[in-house]
């Protein structure tokens, strides 16, 4: 079983990438769109029956380690809750801006 726990070594991983060239405040952003799409695929999974967080974790990481901006990760980390969670185009917006 998944638990918040794990979510907390993969954010780990993805912090220490992003660590090394994003400011402080854009690292507290990452992580809060690493919580929302946590809390938005929660009970999700993969075919491999892995939780569905992974995947978005897994591509903002390899992002990450290309150096990308901050709004770009958090793309990444959202970029499946429109299409696979209940969470609206509006909602997105307000909590990480248009240019997300």
């Amino acid at each position: 079983m998944f638990f918040l726990g794990e979510l907390k070594r993969l954010f780990r991983d993805l912090k220490k990438e992003i660590n090394a060239y994003l400011s402080l405040e854009q690292v507290t952003e990452v992580r809060k769109a690493c919580k929302f799409a946590y809390l938005a695929h929660t009970g999700q999974k993969r075919r491999s029956g892995e939780p569905y967080i992974i995947h978005p974790i897994a591509v903002a990481k390899i992002l990450a380690e290309m150096r990308m901006d901050h709004h770009t990760l958090i793309a990444a980390l959202l970029h499946d809750t429109l299409e696979d969670t209940a969470t609206d185009k509006a909602t997105l917006i307000a909590e990480f801006g248009p240019e997300v």
